[in-house]
């Protein structure tokens, strides 16, 4: 459920053991490249299993996929109990607890198996008056993003995107719903309190972004799917006559009842049986994902229960 994060964590040891130094500085098998600007240091930076680590003075900042790392790929399941392995490997990777870290940045979400992902793409509209823009590559629409201040949404074809950039088909389609938190203070707000690490695997704290994820999916607008099995020709024509802006208004202004009798026949019609059956199989995923979070869970010996 938890995919990319950004965590800063001080390390008077990391800061000591580079001061001074202008060449590359190999750490626990961890090369860090000195960032030059202006004939300065700005910082030291090194990649580990998809992470950017980054020191600034006596900050290391963790970057990217958790997931990644992990699994090398983030098209799978991603569960607490791996989670967990997770950080007590980079931990110990680091030679750093990590239990006190801070979390700037926060991204969670799941991959949902659907038979098509684009019917759902394709009806998405806003969310309280801000309109989803495409995701393209190539001209190709595979998905629709919202970015806000506080927080971003994304729900796209995740078989596409894997097959596009890893070269890999995936044994059927995924919808990737993700939301990407910014601002940290936009959970805090909302009464979910993640801090630290430690945070970030409190059983509360987890289930409240399952929540979360599952509140805003219901907050999107999305076009209403019609059962045209049930119109006859007359209520096809009824039906077009309501999505043509100029005709509409032209109908509405000179024969505004029968307008509103043709919307009433349309809405008897539609159906809200796709939408309700992605959000219950992304329930269903949030079960499998966050199952692990019901069981004591140790990392570096300290437990994990709410």
């Amino acid at each position: 459920m938890i995919d990319n994060t950004s965590i800063v964590i001080q390390s008077f040891e990391l800061a000591h053991l580079f001061s001074g130094k202008t060449d590359s500085v190999t750490y626990r098998g961890i090369t860090f490249d000195p960032i030059i600007k202006k004939g300065q240091i700005i910082c030291w930076r090194a990649e580990l299993n998809n992470l950017r680590l980054s020191l600034i003075k006596d900050q290391l900042r963790i970057s990217n996929s958790i997931h990644k790392y992990f699994h090398r790929n983030n098209y799978s399941d991603f569960t607490y109990k791996q989670l967990i392995q997770a950080f007590n490997q980079l931990s110990e990777s680091l030679g750093i607890d990590l239990l006190n870290a801070k979390v700037k940045r926060l991204e969670y979400g799941c991959n949902i198996p659907l038979h098509d992902v684009m019917p759902l793409i394709n009806n998405i509209i806003s969310i309280k008056a801000k309109y989803f823009m495409p995701m393209n590559s190539n001209s190709v629409i595979y998905g629709k993003k919202l970015d806000l201040n506080d927080y971003s949404v994304k729900l796209y074809d995740k078989q596409f995107e894997v097959k596009k950039h890893n070269k890999i088909r995936l044994p059927q389609p995924l919808l990737r719903y993700e939301k990407v938190v910014k601002r940290m203070r936009y959970l805090h707000k909302k009464g979910i309190h993640i801090h630290t690490v430690e945070d970030l695997l409190v059983l509360d704290n987890l289930q409240a972004l399952a929540d979360d994820l599952t509140l805003t999916f219901r907050q999107i607008e999305k076009t209403n799917i019609i059962e045209f099995n049930k119109l006859d020709l007359e209520g096809l024509k009824k039906y077009c006559l309501l999505q043509n802006p100029n005709v509409l208004a032209y109908a509405t202004k000179n024969h505004r009842r029968s307008v509103n009798r043709y919307k009433n026949e349309i809405r008897a019609i539609e159906s809200n049986e796709y939408y309700n059956e992605i959000q219950d199989r992304m329930e269903e995923r949030f079960q499998i994902l966050l199952k692990g979070y019901f069981q004591t869970c140790n990392i570096h010996g300290k437990p994990y229960q709410s």
